[in-house]
């Protein structure tokens, strides 16, 4: 079984730290930062539950998953600094 490297794990908790930031402040935004919140917590959901299966994978299907996933987290990070901005 494939172990989730403690870089990720972590990435991925800062991630949560920032998410919940911004979903409290959200409420005070406009309709076109929800819009951009919304693509971003699809995103969110789609890591989360990737993360929940990548354990279960062999070592190298894990490792191509765990890459893919760093992307995503990249991605879902450059979008909080977006909204953060907006707010």
């Amino acid at each position: 079984m494939f172990e989730v490297p403690e870089q990720l794990e972590k990435e991925l908790d800062n991630l949560r730290r920032i998410r919940d930031e911004l979903n409290v402040r959200l409420h005070l935004g406009g309709a076109d930062i929800r819009d951009q919140w919304e693509k971003l917590d699809r995103g969110w959901q789609h890591l989360e539950g990737r993360m929940k299966v990548i354990g279960n994978e062999s070592d190298e299907v894990a490792k191509e998953i765990g890459e893919t996933l760093h992307v995503l987290a990249e991605q879902l990070r450059d979008g909080y600094e977006r909204v953060k901005t907006l707010l």
